[in-house]
């Protein structure tokens, strides 16, 4: 949710694209044991899919995000649209009816 709001995308970014460093130890290739000894993930990221990823997640999200937006905003305008252009209300209709019956 953080990334698709577009707040800190870079920090998930740098942790998904993460190599073996000082300050950080990781395995290349993990097992499930070796996650289940340490209890997080161990495996070191790779920076061109964490790239791909991120530039594809965001922009996929944003498209979702601003069709729904859109739609919702349109959906509002039409229902007000229709309410205020019909020629007769339906108090109108029931009043004819009542009239003619």
């Amino acid at each position: 949710m953080r990334a698709s709001t577009g707040e800190d995308w870079h920090y998930i970014l740098h942790a998904i694209s993460r190599k073996k460093g000082i300050g950080f130890e990781c395995k290349e290739n993990p097992n499930y044991q070796d996650y289940k000894l340490k209890g997080q993930t161990v495996g070191c990221g790779n920076a061109q899919i964490a790239k791909a990823f991120i530039l594809s997640y965001t922009f996929i999200v944003n498209m979702i995000f601003l069709n729904l937006f859109i739609a919702i905003i349109l959906q509002g305008f039409d229902e007000s649209d229709q309410d205020t252009y019909k020629a007769f209300s339906d108090a109108d209709k029931d009043h004819f009816k009542n009239c003619w019956a």
